[in-house]
């Protein structure tokens, strides 16, 4: 059971303003991210302390769309300075091309530029690019920079919430229906579990493709893991934007130190616009603090909106969002920060479901969900952040949940917190080359057992609007819980997380699997390259064949003449589809040449592929 990665909010949003970052150890562009053997070659970085920083009211560099009103003059770059408009989260294998990118990167530094009469943008009605155009990080920053920067209407400083769409790979980690497991009796419900298997499935086909494309599984998994962070990030920094257009509009400026800007009437007018079913806003501000002579933006606004993901019982959730950002480089070219969102229920919730008492769904619907994200950016060359999420359970003696949170980080679920499960994500990329790798781990069951991971990185091959990117992507498992987090702590920000990913088993949860599973220093692997049209399709260079296939069984090896077979059941059923028996070999489709990636031997360096990208600490 996968509970916190599949458990995802309807309306999620969070911004909010961090002082300091370190950057102890940082990767820069690779040459070539699909070697299933290194990495890039690695430089430090800090962030960038000097330039101007944005605070001061009435700065020019914004242009002059805004207009001007007796003293109260106001450009369109002034309010975007207290905001992270390069704050969005894509997949590393989004769609949109080198060709788009590079088109959407040209309207984004115009905007900021003031210059915006060279791409006709001046006195521009909505952003350049429809909110559902929007195929990746250039296009979805440009469309931000676009609200907080040169929107001149009403209508155009709209911003839609996306809600769930649910998608799931269905090639990673399918029901699996079995007969004759070699490692015990099959039992009266012969079946392994959803989301235990990995890559079971070679590819996926992309929905809305004619003819159809085939992705690997490893890019399905990996968009749907960062869709699912996405949406939180993108609706609570669209929707902060949204009431920035509107106070920029009305010839609002930054506010100055010790004070705060009123948003509530700008999100009441947001709120006059969107659909009957919107949440309703409250406590809507920015204010702004001085530290060390240098301004912090804090945008706050709390929300209510249903817990989306269990439609058939969902209770109303209050939903408390914060965004602390803090610029460190001339008109946002750097900036650091971090966005926290405390979900809490809006009413008391009613025996069996306080505390760990009852169904761990219902612990988890009537509880809290505590996310932040830090982030950074230095320069044009590095866009960073780290994720955290956690459910805890409801604590009538808990009056005070933002003790959920240590500074600008969620805390991290131990063993006190019913089991209801944690997500950790470590994310790097730099914008100017389409470099971008990610760290996923999350458990769902105890922290004494060990985290499910991805580590996918990808590059640009080739220059120019012919560009393409390609990379790879290991699956596996890793150390317990309480070590990822022990050791998350013990860096403090300084180099590389090494237990997210180190391992693998093939029979997670079979016949013979309990009290102890069987670890094998293997992962999978699969690559990926991009086609014209934007899509990935499973990488033809030989180097960089896919290493997926094993049986589901303690050894990992189908032995020649058993009878142990398996087939693919996609409903919640123990039976295979038709009611039929196992017939299969029970291999996954991947070449069985080609088994699981054996890193027994690999050197330090090799290892550096399994690793997470650099930490780096953000300190209110």
């Amino acid at each position: 059971m996968r509970l916190t990665h599949a458990t995802v909010l309807g309306f999620v949003f969070a911004l909010g303003c961090v002082p300091t970052t370190e950057k102890k150890d940082s990767t820069t562009a690779a040459d070539d991210a699909a070697d299933s053997g290194g990495e890039a070659g690695e430089e430090t970085t800090g962030s960038t302390e000097g330039g101007t920083e944005g605070g001061t009211t009435g700065t020019t560099e914004g242009g002059t769309t805004g207009g001007t009103t007796g003293d109260d003059t106001v450009n369109t770059g002034q309010v975007a300075l207290g905001f992270p408009e390069d704050l969005v989260v894509v997949s590393p294998y989004s769609t949109e091309t080198a060709a788009l990118a590079e088109e959407a990167n040209a309207e984004q530094a115009t905007i900021k530029s003031g210059n915006v009469a060279v791409l006709n943008l001046a006195e521009q009605a909505a952003p350049p690019r429809k909110q559902e155009d929007l195929k990746g990080f250039a296009t979805k920053r440009a469309f931000l920079s676009a609200l907080v920067r040169n929107v001149n209407t009403d209508d155009g400083c709209m911003f839609k919430p996306d809600k769930p769409r649910q998608r799931q790979a269905l090639c990673y980690g399918p029901r699996i229906v079995y007969k004759d497991h070699p490692d015990g009796a099959d039992g009266p419900n012969p079946s392994l579990p959803p989301n235990d298997l990995g890559f079971w499935l070679a590819t996926e086909p992309v929905a809305g493709t004619s003819p159809v494309v085939n992705e690997p599984c490893m890019t399905a998994k990996t968009s749907e893991i960062v869709d699912e962070i996405s949406r939180r990030i993108d609706n609570a920094t669209g929707t902060a934007a949204m009431f920035l257009c509107f106070a920029r509009r009305d010839k609002k400026s930054l506010p100055e130190a010790g004070k705060t800007l009123d948003l509530q009437p700008y999100a009441d007018k947001a709120k006059a616009k969107l659909p009957a079913d919107a949440p309703d806003f409250s406590g809507v501000s920015m204010s702004r603090v001085d530290v060390g002579g240098k301004p912090v933006y804090t945008t706050k606004f709390k929300l209510k909106e249903k817990f989306d993901s269990l439609p058939a019982d969902a209770i109303n959730h209050d939903v408390e969002i914060e965004i602390v950002h803090k610029p460190t480089g001339e008109n946002n070219s750097s900036y650091t920060g971090y966005v926290k969102m405390l979900v809490s229920p809006a009413a008391v919730p009613t025996a069996p479901t306080k505390a760990c008492v009852g169904n761990k769904r219902e612990v988890a619907k009537n509880g809290y969900h505590a996310v932040s994200v830090a982030y950074q950016k230095v320069e044009e060359k590095q866009l960073s952040y780290e994720f955290r999420g956690g459910h805890f359970p409801y604590e009538p003696s808990n009056s005070n949940p933002q003790s959920l949170f240590d500074g600008g980080y969620a805390k991290i679920p131990g063993s006190g917190d019913c089991e209801l499960g944690g997500e950790l994500a470590i994310y790097d990329s730099d914008p100017s080359t389409g470099y971008a790798k990610l760290a996923y781990s999350w458990f769902a069951g105890s922290p004494s057992e060990q985290v499910r991971s991805l580590v996918s990185e990808v590059a640009v091959a080739g220059s120019g609007s012919s560009a393409k990117k390609q990379g790879c992507g290991y699956y596996g498992f890793g150390e317990p819980w309480t070590e990822v987090a022990a050791e998350l702590a013990s860096k403090n920000g300084n180099g590389r997380m090494t237990t997210m990913l180190t391992q693998f088993t093939c029979n997670w949860a079979g016949p013979g699997s309990m009290p102890s599973k069987a670890f094998v220093s293997r992962v999978q692997r699969q690559c990926a390259m991009q086609n014209a049209a934007g899509y990935f399709e499973p990488h033809t260079h030989p180097d960089y064949a896919d290493y997926i296939a094993y049986s589901p069984q303690n050894d990992c090896v189908r032995a020649g003449g058993d009878t142990f077979k398996t087939c693919v059941q996609p409903e919640n059923v123990n039976t295979c589809p038709g009611g039929g028996q196992p017939t299969q070999l029970t291999y996954t489709t991947g070449d069985p040449k080609n088994p699981l990636l054996d890193i027994t031997s690999w050197s330090d360096d090799q290892k550096k592929a399994l690793y997470s990208p650099a930490l780096f600490k953000v300190t209110p």
